[in-house]
């Protein structure tokens, strides 16, 4: 309750100062929200299928709701609040640092799968497995938290320094290249590859250099958006990204963006160490004012290694995601592959890692009315490496997911 009384006293004062002057001060108050609609069209066995039975067929659902106020304090100094929702099921499970550990999760037991039953739960696992853009399965009501809060002091355009929860430097410019995340979010963060995310308390600088690029550096608490710190290590992650040809009108939105991420996790107890390489090129050509064209590529490798003597002791990943797309006037059409693999080291054998690579195809129709509305009608299929056992526990492949969304976005 307190939580809501909170959101509707900030909702009223926004509201209420639109845009306020005192001196040289201005508060600015805006929203966000991004919300869809997806049913489910998968063609599941229902022999033998676990997903025949426990698959939702339609939802609505709330995927961001920001609300928050942008200070213009002086020249120098801004500040920043913004809040967001989720379902509380998913909040409660943002702390990702636990006291102890089971040593024996990461061992190396594939069993046998003569009877077919470790080839159905592992089916049972790929399934539930949370990809780009699909609706929270956690229930609850919406909970109230605060996604950024931080103040920003301006030198100059090539130095900025800013404190408290901040967006990460690669959130703070990806969406420059992916623009489309209110129908899924990039790579990077839609596979959970980083536990900062999209917002982390910490320190960050950047800057840029006229239209040629920029940088970014921070060091962070590492435990992500609406997570508490928990003293369990430290993250840091620095990008640079450059748009070097200026000086040619067709290649001016020629953009390469590199990141690195480093997380270091349990220093007191079991040191787990993250480092993960993020990298975008993007290009987009406009060929008149209402028409143009785009295409970007992201690709990400993580490896994660304990320092203890688990089997494995190191997990590698990696990540690509694909897009292009065309837009006239206020209609566009965007496509997207997406190919994750959690663990690279096993493809061929047994055990953890098998059979564990996803990936995604997504086709849509967008539709923009005005500067402050967008929507997209998409089709997005989810396939997976794994294989189940049939009703004769037999190895056969496991059916993709595949759904049809509708996607919206209000900015006000």
């Amino acid at each position: 309750m307190r939580k809501f009384v909170l959101f509707v006293i900030f909702a009223a004062f926004a509201l209420s100062v639109g845009t306020a002057h005192a001196g040289d001060v201005m508060i600015k108050p805006f929203a966000q929200v991004f919300t869809h609609y997806q049913y489910n069209i998968s063609d599941y066995n229902e022999d033998y299928d676990t997903r025949y039975d426990a698959k939702d067929y339609n939802g609505f659902y709330a995927d961001r709701t920001y609300l928050g106020l942008e200070a213009q304090l002086s020249k120098s100094w801004s500040a920043n609040i913004t809040l967001n929702s989720m379902r509380a099921g998913d909040l409660s499970s943002m702390v990702s640092y636990q006291e102890d550990s089971d040593d024996d999760a990461m061992d190396d037991d594939s069993g046998d799968d003569d009877d077919g039953e470790n080839l159905q739960d592992a089916a049972e696992v790929m399934g539930s497995t949370a990809h780009p853009g699909l609706g929270s399965t956690a229930s609850g009501p919406y909970a109230v938290y605060v996604e950024y809060a931080y103040f920003n002091y301006k030198m100059s355009n090539l130095f900025n320094a800013r404190f408290g929860i901040i967006p990460p430097p690669w959130a703070m410019k990806v969406y420059d290249y992916w623009t489309y995340r209110y129908i899924m979010d990039a790579g990077l963060t839609g596979y959970g590859m980083v536990r900062s995310g999209i917002s982390d308390l910490g320190v960050a600088v950047h800057g840029k250099y006229k239209n040629f690029g920029g940088y970014g550096f921070a060091v962070m608490n590492g435990e992500g958006s609406g997570a508490n710190e928990a003293d369990a290590g430290k993250a840091a992650q620095i990008n640079v990204y450059v748009t070097p040809f200026q000086m040619m009108d067709a290649l001016k939105q020629l953009a390469l963006m590199v990141t690195y991420h480093v997380d270091e996790v349990h220093p007191d107890y079991v040191e787990q160490l993250q480092k993960v390489m993020d990298i975008v090129l993007s290009f987009k050509l406009p060929m008149s004012e209402d028409m143009g064209i785009g295409a970007g590529i992201e690709y990400a490798t993580s490896s994660t290694s304990w320092s203890d003597d688990r089997d494995p002791d190191t997990i590698d990943a990696s990540m690509m995601s694909v897009w292009a797309d065309f837009w006239y006037q206020k209609f566009s059409v965007l496509g997207r592959y997406d190919a994750y693999d959690p663990n690279t080291e096993n493809d061929e054998d047994k055990g953890i890692g098998y059979q564990d690579e996803t990936s995604m195809i997504m086709l849509g129709v967008g539709y923009q009315p005005m500067s402050m509305v967008r929507m997209n009608l998409n089709y997005r299929s989810y396939g997976y490496a794994a294989k189940i056992a049939d009703d004769e526990q037999k190895e056969t492949d496991m059916d993709s997911d595949n759904y049809v969304f509708f996607n919206t976005e209000f900015t006000f």
